[in-house]
């Protein structure tokens, strides 16, 4: 059989000859349509064909000429492998059964009939191919699709047998239109119609892009049969397709962007590519017909190219987390040429208003994309229309795309700024985590755990990235370092937490989150859980992950990075300044990693150092090892006897090679590759894969005569190759390795020593080759040798090169024939990665990480950057992620839960970013749960005007600070996730308010109790708490339940707003919904593990609320506040019982050992403290109004024109009664305008009190004491006054607890001043503004000494010693610790305050931060003590007495108030000078001991 082909082909071949010139005129004829179904049929063909009879393409141009010659190698392959039923053994007898061999069979006629149709190809208009291919057809209408027969029993093959093949079968009916008989036509398209004989319905399941491929193969049919009917029915099928989605999880476009296919799957970069293209071609195609599309919702498909495609193309490339299980497919770089040809036939619809913008979009993105690979790969219609564009010198390219794109219903984030995008694959409770065919996507498990992708360059993910990346090493993702999950396992899930989204600010910069928990595979376990948090600005990205939490045994990792180097794996890595080894398989665990910068990508900070994992590797695989039905089909065992569809011959002598089924034997011809001879027979070869790979091949050889040569070639034509063989020669046998470039050969020869049966491997790395031998296939050692060649083409998509086998005799007629037997091809893809990774250990706990993604920077920007960085981390923690970028004013703020951070204060999940700038807040907030119906955010600034508002922002309050709802829950579902955004002016001089406080407890203790048999049985350690009433009393099934928190870990000056208890419930059996009821329990002494039925604390009051609970887990919020409030000033315990009072449904609560879900109790506090406003104020007036009192006027006057007659003064009264702690400063704050001129005011303390606000006049007002306490010029503009009233309020403070102030003018300047009393009606009133001094203790302190004692703890000695002689076993280093939860307002200072003296000569102490609070005072060591943060905080000088010595501490403190709320500090000496100096301990016995002195606003 496999010889008769060969002969068959041969006289096709001839037949080809002889009818050449009479088939082929110099230019086809145009062919004039009848009918209007006649003028879209030809439309179509010149589509198809790109040949357009009244505009001829040139086939000589280069790219046309390409395209000719892609069309005569597939027409040459398949006719040449057709058997005497025109249709191919391999998949001949399986496609009776196989959806995909039924498809490959029509999609191989196709490209012959595509062969016929097309101008240009040596194969146009053929008689004896048309002929062939129409046997083919009947063939196949007969034997495997036709209207009879029933579905295919291969329910993977759906889309072959309704989609693709009728398409296919379309396209051959319109080619071959005038060549086939009426019969044919009617037959093949009755088979058409059988599978596909309707637009189904969105509710079969045919909607987005499935929807559209219906609606072109039933418009197709339609056009060449002529059914208005059915034409109509197609282009009325698009309106459904056009509209946006208007509720989750549907298949189609949304607002925001996002597109979804198979309901929970962001597909934009696959079906929804497609979807653009085909709609585009059937707008474009109808447009102007009988049939045009109608629908008022067609322009939308120009918005989504502006909104979904635009920021998701990097240069020509779709971003791979839009592209579902594709992503396991081969071609991964011209993911975006569908787009493009898409608005190709856009831009010929004449009311589309965007085709200028169109144009510029498609120069841009073929301008930096691989332009050459576009054209090699494109079909010549849409080919001709982007050269014209190109060549177009009056389309100028569109700049790059910039911006935050929040694709919040599709879980996806992308970030793009100049050079650089950056992109967050995420899902939730309503976007699933991979899909997989079963047979594709085989490895995606962690593709939306949150891995990022960072496109520099468009080959960044492209190529051979995910047949080779560890897949279990993702960038971004946090994962359990379990590699054993089998393939596919753990699809189509979603995760149940909801908090999962972001907010942008100007649409420029954004926050994104992901409140992760890992799937549980079973096998293995896994339950990874973590807080996710990305914060996007102009130059970095800050990656941030707390509450990393695991219990399954396996160590815990988070992946910074795991990026593509080049083809040798050398691009330099440079840590803390240090260059690491190049040699790939470096790997190494580096401690206190600053910085560090990977040439080709930019760099990562890491904020306080870090523990970095580092490793260098070369990974190999195959795209079938991720795809089973898309991938490389070069890979043969030649265990077969039917040749594979991957193979075609050069100068094929088919008499002279055969498939055995247990090899391929090629025999020796005469023939040979060198210089211009070109006359080797039996080439064997396939298009080579993408980027790097190597073949390798067993070959069994045995030469005896000089000429004779068999081996493994990489081959572009006879002029241009290398190879390596086994050859004979003059000297005798040997392996030869060759390289012709350009018709110039070189060759290397080296002894054979590998016996009979030798194993030849070529492997590429860019654009060099190196060639090994083995005798065994395993032991490769190094190469024979390397060639550098441009063999492969101007890019890794390797165009230009194939791969494959050949046998040759030299040129000499006279050499024998012999064998070469090939066991098998083999080819692998290879790549080179850097990996960077934190390890969290085994079983970790709260643990977390931070890091800075620098793209694009040098190692010197980084460097400084690391130095002096632009963003601060503000906190990091299970209720907030934050972080401020100082350079831009940006506060970014992920709130898991109610919380607050520097001036925000979130009162419900959400995210949050503000920018501060001009006295201006433009204040961005989304619910990223989309479940909220509100969400409350305060701002610690007191507002002036609103400028901008979205319509669901209301504003609640404007001072003293801003408080803003946003209006979450009447959005359109599908806008749930969207940025909401306000502008409020501020005034910046203004007295403001430190943030609430928001507190979360969980229970101190919870359990459930039994009656009954059960009354003795404790529940103390269940993870669940059960409520049940039988109504039978002592049955054994009543249970109460008990829980218990501690309020104690509060500040105590705290004042209690709110009070609100969680509950994660559900019934577990009896009904579908039941109330709950609660109760107090004044009795706090019981325990979870001792609690029991029989000694239960009795209950008290019952509290208003009920507890609702369904079958459906869900959390219940329950509002405590009266009784919390009334616990905390108390016992400050608050006990709670949960019970029935009838007989109803098995109920389950979570507890605190649950494993997520756990309840907590939430507190928010009042504002720490009013700043103190005048309780009493007025102003006085001289002469003729002596008598009179201005106490209840909305302002206060100060005037001294030199008239004893006509003085005005003001007084103001403050009750200092709250104010607790050491007065650090006062301010009188007023809010007041010069009138006339600019003056100055003056203000003195009053020691008489007795004056009232209605009863002072100038007759009795009292007098001022002493001098002025300060003066402010006081301008012609309204705004805010200060005046330091320190001293005389601290004094007052000590005394009577009343400040009396009068202002005065001392000097005459004929005009006055007016200040807003607090009787005004707005938000300018009178505030004195105190911040309290407080002094702290540290928790824990100890020094630590190198050297011999470097293993030594000397934490319990009365002394910090520090010294350092320059001698690195002589050193000694003091560490402080302390506690900053007693601390509520707004820091303004601290100091290090520390005992201490020179011993030998006067030194300098340094101190430093220390972001590492886990050491102890007794466990601390020098070997393990944590490391210092970044620089020095300050510095002192020490000289020989004993003197207190003070260090600012400001920055760091203030970070860490909020943050973790601990600070740790080392006091080091930098300088080496040979002597010590010693710091008295919170040992010491006596009063010198070491403290932190706080200065912050009055609380």
């Amino acid at each position: 059989m496999f010889g008769k082909k060969r002969l068959q082909f041969l006289c096709k071949v001839v037949v080809v000859l002889m009818l050449f010139a009479i088939v082929l005129p110099m230019n086809p004829v145009k062919v004039y349509a009848a009918d209007e179904y006649d003028n879209l049929r030809e439309k179509y063909k010149v589509r198809l064909t790109g040949y357009d009879p009244n505009n001829p393409y040139d086939p000589n141009d280069q790219y046309i000429k390409l395209s000719l010659d892609k069309v005569n190698t597939d027409v040459n392959r398949w006719w040449s492998l057709m058997n005497e039923y025109c249709t191919w053994d391999d998949v001949m007898d399986t496609s009776a059964t196989n959806a995909n061999d039924m498809y490959s069979i029509i999609t191989r006629l196709q490209f012959m009939a595509m062969g016929w149709a097309t101008y240009g190809s040596d194969y146009y208009r053929n008689a004896a191919l048309l002929a062939d291919i129409k046997t083919g057809l009947d063939w196949f209408y007969n034997n495997r699709y036709n209207e009879t027969m029933d579905n295919f029993h291969d329910p993977n093959g759906w889309f072959m047998k309704e989609i693709g093949a009728p398409t296919c079968l379309d396209i051959i009916a319109i080619l071959l239109y005038d060549q086939l008989s009426p019969t044919q036509i009617t037959n093949y398209m009755n088979a058409v119609n059988n599978w596909s004989p309707n637009i189904p319905s969105v509710e079969e399941g045919y909607a987005g892009a499935n929807r559209v491929w219906k609606c072109k193969v039933v418009g197709l049919r339609a056009i060449i049969v002529k059914d208005s009917a059915k034409l109509q029915e197609a282009s009325d099928g698009l309106d459904g397709v056009l509209k946006y989605m208007t509720s989750s999880n549907m298949d189609g476009f949304y607002t925001d962007g996002s597109f979804l296919q198979h309901l929970y799957y962001p597909y934009a970069g696959g079906y929804g590519r497609d979807l653009v293209l085909n709609l585009s071609e059937l707008l474009w195609l109808l447009g102007g017909s009988t049939w045009e599309n109608d629908s008022p919702d067609k322009g939308n498909v120009y918005n989504w190219i502006f909104d979904t495609f635009e920021p998701a193309m990097f240069e020509g490339a779709i971003f791979d987390s839009l592209r579902g299980r594709e992503i396991s497919r081969r071609q991964q770089a011209l993911t975006g040429n569908r787009v493009i040809n898409g608005m190709l036939f856009l831009m010929e619809i004449p009311s589309n208003p965007y085709i200028d913008t169109f144009k510029s979009i498609i120069k841009y993105n073929l301008q930096n994309d691989y332009q050459d690979a576009y054209f090699r790969a494109c079909e010549r219609w849409y080919y001709l229309r982007a050269k014209a564009i190109l060549n177009d010198a009056q389309v100028s390219p569109a700049p790059a795309v910039t911006g935050n794109y929040q694709f919040y219903n599709e879980d996806r984030v992308i970030h793009r700024t100049t050079g650089w995008a950056f992109d967050i694959a995420m899902h939730s409770n309503r976007i699933q985590n991979f899909e997989t065919g079963q047979v594709d996507g085989l490895k995606g498990w962690y593709t939306a755990d949150g891995m990022t992708y960072l496109h520099i360059n468009p080959s960044d993910y492209a190529f051979n990235f995910w047949p080779t990346v560890d897949p279990h090493r993702l960038p971004g993702i946090t994962v359990d370092s379990n590699t054993s999950v089998p393939n596919c396992q753990g699809q189509y899930l979603f995760l149940k937490n909801t908090w999962v989204g972001g907010v942008s600010l100007d649409d420029i910069y954004g926050t994104s989150g992901m409140d992760f928990k890992q799937h549980n595979h079973s096998n293995p376990l896994m339950d990874v859980a973590a807080k996710k948090s990305w914060f996007m600005f102009d130059d970095e990205v800050v990656s941030l992950g707390a509450g990393i939490t695991s219990t399954t045994g396996s160590a815990i990792e988070t992946v910074v990075g795991n990026r593509l180097l080049n083809s040798q794996g050398d691009n330099s890595l440079t840590v803390n300044g240090n260059i690491t080894s190049s040699e790939l398989g470096w790997s190494t665990a580096m401690s206190g990693v600053s910085w560090a910068y990977l040439d080709g990508t930019g760099g990562y900070v890491f904020p306080g150092g870090a523990a970095v994992n580092g490793l260098r590797e070369r990974r190999e695989g195959n795209w079938i090892d991720i795809d089973t039905m898309y991938y490389d089909k070069a890979n043969d065992e030649f265990n077969t006897t039917t040749q594979g569809a991957a193979w075609t011959w050069k100068r094929e002598d088919s008499t002279r090679h055969s498939l055995t089924g247990d090899a391929l034997t090629i025999t020796t011809t005469q023939g040979s590759f060198e210089g211009s001879t070109n006359s080797t027979k039996n080439i064997i070869v396939a298009p080579a894969p993408n980027a790097d790979f190597y073949s390798d091949t067993k070959l069994t050889f045995s030469p005896t005569t000089d000429g004779q040569e068999a081996g493994l070639i990489f081959y572009m034509d006879d002029d241009n190759y290398v190879y390596i063989s086994r050859a004979y020669t003059t000297s005798g046998q040997y392996i030869t390795a060759a390289k012709e470039s350009g018709g110039t050969c070189t060759k290397n020869t080296f002894n054979d020593t590998y016996g009979s049966t030798v194993y030849f491997r070529i492997e590429k790395r860019g654009s060099d080759y190196l060639l090994y031998a083995s005798s065994d296939g395993q032991t490769w050692g190094t190469e024979l040798c390397t060639y550098s060649s441009d063999i492969a083409g101007p890019d890794d998509f390797n165009y230009c090169l194939s791969m494959g086998l050949f046998a040759q005799n030299g040129n000499d007629s006279s050499v024998p024939e012999i064998t070469a037997s090939f066991d098998y091809f083999h080819v692998k893809l290879v790549a080179n990665y850097m990996t960077l990774w934190f390890d969290h250990g085994v079983n970790p706990s709260d643990a977390s990480y931070s890091y800075i993604t620098l793209p694009n920077k040098t190692v010197q920007e980084v460097s400084d950057y690391s130095g002096n960085p632009d963003v601060s981390i503000l906190k990091n923690d299970k209720t907030v992620q934050a972080v401020k970028e100082n350079t831009l004013g940006i506060i970014g703020a992920n709130f898991w839960s109610a919380g607050n951070v520097s001036y925000i204060t979130a009162y419900d999940p959400a995210a949050v970013m503000v920018k501060d700038q001009n006295n201006q807040l433009e204040i961005s907030v989304s619910d990223p749960t989309h479940l909220q119906s509100m969400v409350r955010v305060e701002l610690s600034w007191w507002g002036c005007s609103v400028l901008t508002t979205d319509p669901g922002v209301t504003v609640v309050q404007m001072y003293p600070t801003i408080i803003l709802d946003v209006n979450t829950g009447e959005a359109a579902i599908t806008d749930r996730g969207k940025t909401h955004t306000v502008t409020i002016s501020y005034d910046p001089l203004a007295p403001t308010l430190p943030p609430r406080t928001v507190v979360q407890l969980q229970p101190a203790d919870d359990s459930y109790v039994r009656d009954g048999g059960g009354w003795a049985s404790n529940y103390g350690t269940k993870a669940y708490t059960e409520v049940y009433c039988s109504g039978t009393p002592g049955d054994g099934t009543n249970k109460e339940a008990f829980y218990k928190f501690d309020l104690n870990s509060i500040t105590e000056n705290i004042t209690i707003e709110s009070a609100k208890l969680y509950l994660h419930g559900v019934i577990e059996s009896g009904g579908t919904d039941t109330d709950i009821k609660l109760n107090s329990v004044d009795n706090d002494n019981w325990t979870e593990t001792g609690l029991i039925w029989t000694n239960k604390p009795a209950t008290s009051s019952a509290i208003s609320t009920t507890i609702h609970v369904t079958d459906q887990a869900a959390w219940s919020e329950i509002d405590l506040t009266s009784y919390v409030q009334s616990q905390y000033a108390n016992d400050k315990v608050v006990s709670l019982s949960l019970w029935q009072n009838s007989p109803c449904c098995l109920t389950r609560f979570d507890t605190r050992t649950a494993t997520e879900y756990r309840p907590y109790l939430e507190i928010t506090a009042a504002y720490p403290g009013e700043l103190l406003s005048a309780e009493t104020d007025a102003y006085v007036r001289s002469g003729t109004y002596a008598d009179a009192n201005y106490g209840i006027e909305n302002a206060l006057v100060v005037k001294n024109t030199g008239d004893p007659d006509n003085k005005r003064q003001s007084y103001l009264k403050f009750d200092l009664s709250s104010i607790s702690g050491e007065v650090a400063s006062a301010k009188l704050c007023v809010y007041g305008i010069a009138s006339g001129g600019s003056t100055v005011s003056s203000v003195y303390g009053v020691y008489d009190d007795t004056w009232s606000e209605t009863g002072i006049t100038w007759n009795n007002k009292p007098a001022a004491a002493g001098s002025a306490l300060s003066a402010v010029n006081i301008t012609e503009q309204w705004a805010w006054r200060e005046f330091d009233v320190t001293s005389y309020v601290q004094a007052q403070q000590s005394g009577d607890k009343t400040a009396s102030l009068v202002m005065v003018q001392d000097v005459p300047l004929g005009f006055y001043t007016e200040f807003k009393s607090r009787e005004y009606s707005y938000s300018q009133k009178p505030f004195l503004k105190v911040m309290i001094a407080k002094n702290i203790s540290p928790t824990a302190d100890a020094y630590v000494r190198s050297g011999t004692y470097a293993d030594s703890n000397h934490g319990t000695e009365s002394a910090l010693v520090v010294k350092n002689t320059g001698d690195p076993d002589n050193k000694r280093q003091s560490y402080l610790k302390f506690d900053l939860s007693s601390i509520s307002g707004e820091v303004a200072s601290v100091k290090l305050c520390v005992y201490g003296i020179a011993s030998g000569g006067n030194t300098a102490s340094s101190v430093y931060g220390v972001d590492d609070d886990a050491w102890s005072e007794t466990g601390i060591t020098w070997n393990n003590k944590p490391a210092a943060a970044g620089f020095a905080l300050s510095s002192a000088n020490v000289t020989e007495q004993w003197a207190w010595r003070e260090f600012d501490v400001t920055s760091y403190v203030q970070a860490q108030q909020s943050r973790d709320k601990t600070a740790s500090l080392v006091v080091v000496q930098d300088v080496p000078l040979g002597f010590y100096t010693e710091y008295k301990s919170r040992e010491y016995a006596y009063s010198q001991k070491p403290y932190l002195k706080v200065t912050y606003l009055q609380p």
